[in-house]
């Protein structure tokens, strides 16, 4: 019996059968290599084995044991990637299906810097996500293999996720709140390029935010976020300072209008 691995292949990751039957065409040579080395490693034992050679044969049959009892754990993590990999794309799917229906796309133009809907809000959550879950069955995997210097490797990059996601937030806010307030700006200034400046300095002192969330150059990155932060609070008081004049002047322009007609 033929499984329809090209149908499962499709299914999930959204591809074409065509593309499909080439990666089942993959997923087969990948699976009979890995037949034919299981194999071969208990017949090459037994033929050094036979040979009586114990300098040579008992160091190479003690090292293919090893990988021989190796094996099991590599399978599982294999299964741990495929599984994680699985959920993490039904997940990331069905979310973005949600927030599709939700209508927050329509916020997507806040996202990019130029202003313009270049990615939609529903499909940028959805691969974090997506990533998010990746990583957790990743380390998940690497723990199954017991291996020391692996595992601590995972341990740290678990430790360090809620550092990598909270300077992904402040990036992310970081640019809508740049490109409202340079809307705001440009209109009520009639200046684009003050609006620009106050745009980039939000998302430069961003930067050094999520530089310091993730502890890298710490000093550097205070002494840096204190001084755009002074420029970008100058940025603002010349916006409004020249939003105001404007505003003032025509209020007294309507008192001048007013009282010479009295």
């Amino acid at each position: 019996m033929k499984l329809p691995f090209e149908k499962w292949m499709s299914k999930l990751f959204d591809q074409d059968i065509d593309q499909a039957k080439v990666n089942e065409v993959k997923i087969a040579d990948v699976l009979a290599s890995i037949v034919y080395v299981l194999l071969f490693i208990p017949i090459l034992t037994l033929a050094l084995e036979t040979l009586g050679i114990k300098s040579l044969s008992e160091p190479i049959v003690g090292l293919l044991n090893q990988v021989i009892s190796f094996i099991p754990n590599i399978l599982v993590a294999v299964v741990l990637l495929a599984i994680g990999g699985f959920i993490a794309k039904l997940l990331s799917n069905l979310l973005e299906k949600v927030l599709k229906a939700s209508g927050i796309d329509k916020y997507s133009q806040y996202l990019s810097v130029k202003g313009q809907a270049e990615y939609q809000i529903s499909t940028v959550l959805a691969n974090i996500v997506s990533a998010i879950i990746l990583v957790f069955f990743f380390v998940q995997a690497l723990a199954t293999l017991n291996l020391s210097v692996l595992n601590t490797i995972g341990l740290a990059v678990i430790a360090y996720l809620p550092a990598v996601i909270s300077s992904l937030a402040i990036l992310g806010l970081a640019i809508v709140l740049g490109n409202v307030l340079a809307g705001f700006i440009a209109k009520s200034t009639s200046s684009k390029a003050l609006g620009e400046v106050v745009r980039y300095g939000l998302i430069a002192l961003a930067i050094f935010m999520a530089l310091d969330q993730l502890n890298i150059a710490q000093a550097i990155v205070q002494t840096t976020f204190t001084i755009i932060l002074g420029a970008v609070a100058v940025a603002f008081a010349l916006a409004f300072g020249l939003g105001g004049k404007a505003f003032a002047a025509r209020q007294l322009e309507k008192l001048e209008n007013f009282l010479n007609k009295k």
